[in-house]
């Protein structure tokens, strides 16, 4: 399910991206891959999380204060339900 734009694949607990979902590869190379992809993928979240009109987040049942909260967090973190 996607919950900031389409393409941005996020399960439900918001903890794991589909990346970080799959097994860690063992060479470095490999795992420095997945890092970087799962720091964009959380990245472009976070942007995409920004650009939220206050309505959608109303719906989403979530305030400015949670989202300015997120953004806040560096992008190695990984995004989380501010709802639980």
């Amino acid at each position: 399910m996607s919950f900031f734009r389409p393409g941005l694949e996020i399960d439900e607990t918001l903890n794991q991206s589909r990346l970080e979902a799959e097994p860690v590869p063992a060479s470095l190379w490999a795992r420095a891959t997945v890092f970087l992809a799962v720091w964009a993928e959380r990245r472009a979240a976070r942007i995409a999380l920004s650009g939220l009109d206050a309505r959608t987040l109303r719906d989403i049942g979530l305030t400015r204060t949670m989202v300015d909260f997120e953004l806040s967090q560096p992008n190695s973190r990984p995004i989380r339900d501010p709802r639980r």
